[in-house]
């Protein structure tokens, strides 16, 4: 396990400039939206074959990238794209154009939290997750958080991940995601208070002070948190124990993707889902092989 934070290489992977804004507009934006439910019957996530980071640093592959399967069941539509809150993306006119030919009956979003309003403000605030919810909330189709429960999520990371880690992480990859000149300790505060609250965490830590404390112990030759890049909390990099833990928790999501889409399959529905192409391109020879088994 890493114990030391070294200066993050420059980026030789694909750009995430997308995410960046994505997740600042969230952050700005969380009393203009409305909660997204989950599935309530997921069957149990399986330990599929996911694509390794490894693997996936390698390639290279187009975005979006689409991937359709049908069975005598029900079908998959899973949109992967390039994260974006430009309403006038032509992703977002595919994602329209692919919903209406595809017909589906549930829809996905990778987001708990959606918009309110117009589709526009929404992808502006949101990213492009919010045209899933708009068009099946116009559809009257049911749409759903491809996201695990919190609760769930947060259990399952604390097999492997203490509580202090783990807090300090959630906090750190919102924090990040803000441009250095525009971060504060009041952001940084407010997000402790958050995800603070969050099941299993209560009581991790109550204030800035507690997070410098934390970090130090953790990093005591390491930088300021503050002045940390996005990069920090990638996934498929192998710079820190932040870099590994959100592989962690970007594998445990992945699971808990498929299987969501294939307990909806199975029960005969067809499935729009938008999630970062990452995501897709990761997941596609599991999702070949376990909805096969299905045909």
């Amino acid at each position: 396990m890493h114990t030391d934070l070294v200066p993050v290489r420059p980026a030789a992977d694909r750009p995430r400039a997308g995410r960046i804004a994505v997740a600042a507009a969230l952050a700005a934006c969380y009393g203009c939206s409305v909660g997204l439910e989950s599935y309530p019957d997921v069957q149990p996530a399986v330990n599929a074959p996911i694509m390794s980071y490894t693997e996936y640093n390698d390639l290279q592959h187009p975005e979006p990238f689409i991937l359709r399967i049908d069975n005598h069941a029900g079908g998959l539509l899973y949109f992967g794209s390039r994260h974006t809150t430009n309403p006038d993306d032509a992703q977002i006119d595919s994602i329209r154009r692919l919903w209406m030919e595809f017909q589906p009956t549930v829809a996905l979003a990778e987001a708990r939290r959606s918009g309110r309003g117009s589709m526009a403000g929404a992808i502006r605030s949101f990213g492009e997750s919010a045209a899933p919810v708009f068009l099946a909330r116009s559809a009257d189709v049911p749409v759903y958080t491809f996201e695990p429960p919190l609760d769930l999520e947060i259990s399952t990371m604390l097999r492997t991940w203490s509580r202090e880690r783990l807090l300090t992480f959630y906090v750190l990859r919102s924090y990040t995601a803000r441009a250095a000149t525009r971060r504060a300790d009041g952001q940084a505060a407010e997000l402790i208070r958050e995800r603070g609250r969050w099941p299993g965490l209560v009581g991790t830590m109550e204030s800035v002070k507690d997070m410098d404390s934390i970090w130090h112990r953790e990093f005591p030759a390491g930088p300021d948190w503050r002045t940390l890049p996005w990069q920090s909390t990638w996934p498929n990099r192998d710079d820190s124990w932040l870099n590994a833990l959100s592989a962690d928790l970007n594998r445990f999501r992945d699971q808990y993707m498929l299987a969501l889409i294939t307990t909806l399959v199975q029960k005969g529905e067809r499935v729009f889902a938008v999630v970062g192409s990452s995501h897709v391109v990761m997941q596609e020879a599991a999702l070949r092989d376990m909805l096969a088994a299905n045909r």
